[in-house]
């Protein structure tokens, strides 16, 4: 213990600090030693925790463009899937109206290829009178007046797009109105109306603006 306490004594002479006159025996140094080693643990806690403060802001900031990055890809993805919804929903329209127009198309088609069938009889009955079943020119059906006094009789009287009228006395063609009701149910729709002339005569009745018949056609 002597010779122990010896040597401390010989180091704390030799140390600076003895020679400043900081550290004058063994406890003062003893007393520094543990005050700077304390110091340098702090500074060296410090340091530590300003590198884990570093370490934490990078991370939340790191974590914070991740989450705008994750924000914007699913604006991105929801932007996307309602563009991808609203490109199906107008097809499937697109599809329905498609086949909706076809429908129109090929029942247009089978009422007019039923006129085609009539018109042929109504051809038939009419040479049989001596008289042609002159069809006029297609055209848009815009009006349909009844009992309208043409040349003293009561008449049906068609409108047509071209501003043209047609008419036709009821009381000997249309007795049964059914004429006047198919006339009706074309308004808005392209028609052809026939006029019996003689044969011997072609367009005597027709150019005063008689009808005979009415078809729907293209």
């Amino acid at each position: 213990m002597r010779h122990e306490a010896g040597c401390i004594l010989r180091i704390v002479e030799m140390h600076p600090l003895y020679v400043t006159g900081k550290v004058t025996d063994s406890a003062g140094l003893m007393k520094y030693l543990s005050s700077n080693i304390a110091k340098k643990d702090v500074e060296r806690f410090e340091k530590v925790a300003a590198q884990a403060r570093a370490e934490t802001a990078l991370a939340i900031k790191n974590l914070e463009a991740a989450r705008e990055d994750a924000e914007m890809a699913r604006n991105k993805a929801e932007h996307m899937e309602k563009v991808a919804r609203e490109a199906i929903s107008a097809v499937e329209g697109l599809e329905v109206e498609s086949s909706l127009q076809q429908m129109k198309i090929s029942d247009l088609e089978a009422r007019i290829k039923d006129g085609e069938a009539r018109y042929q009889i109504e051809a038939t009955n009419a040479g049989r009178d001596s008289s042609v079943a002159t069809l006029s020119t297609p055209d848009t059906l815009v009006a349909v007046n009844e009992n309208v006094i043409v040349r003293g009789s009561a008449c049906t009287v068609l409108v047509m797009a071209d501003g043209t009228q047609r008419h036709m006395k009821t009381s000997t063609f249309d007795r049964d109105g059914s004429i006047t009701r198919k006339a009706k149910e074309l308004i808005g729709s392209r028609i052809r109306t026939t006029c019996w002339d003689p044969i011997g005569n072609p367009g005597k009745w027709s150019r005063q603006g008689y009808f005979r018949n009415i078809y729907e056609t293209r």
